[in-house]
């Protein structure tokens, strides 16, 4: 859901410089990465993974590292996409957006800005998991 309303939030404002302001598709895209990672970052730290082992400027920097280069991944793969292959530039945003999230953003909050949870940490140290996977009973 967090990444809905970020992602929501994104494309509106890629829209409006794109269109209503009429800015080259790579300065609305960076616009957009920007208003919605920021409203990301609050989402899924206060919210989504509710993780507070690490304080509030470690976990910034760790997702300003991984926001900017999805930012940059983001804005260079939607102008590629709609000077090369889709004609529409929403079409191009979407397509880029959901490849960089799914393998760069989501894995990246998750593991290295907020980490993994404890309730992972534990059945690990007990042995209920092995390579990942559950081995005995329930967690």
């Amino acid at each position: 859901m967090a990444s809905f309303l970020a992602t929501a939030l994104d494309f509106i404002v890629f829209s409006l410089f794109v269109r209503l302001f009429e800015l080259p598709v790579p300065r609305g895209a960076v616009f957009g990465s920007l208003a919605g990672g920021i409203f990301h970052f609050s989402l899924c730290r206060f919210w989504v993974f509710a993780r507070f082992e690490r304080n509030l400027l470690e976990a910034a920097f760790r997702y300003a590292i991984v926001s900017g280069s999805a930012l940059v991944l983001h804005s260079t793969l939607t102008t590629l996409l709609a000077t090369y292959l889709l004609d529409i530039e929403e079409t191009a945003w979407l397509t880029s957006k959901f490849l960089v999230f799914a393998f760069w953003i989501y894995p990246g909050s998750k593991y290295m800005v907020f980490g993994r949870s404890r309730r992972f940490r534990t059945a690990r140290r007990r042995g209920y998991l092995w390579f990942g996977r559950l081995r005995k009973g329930r967690w």
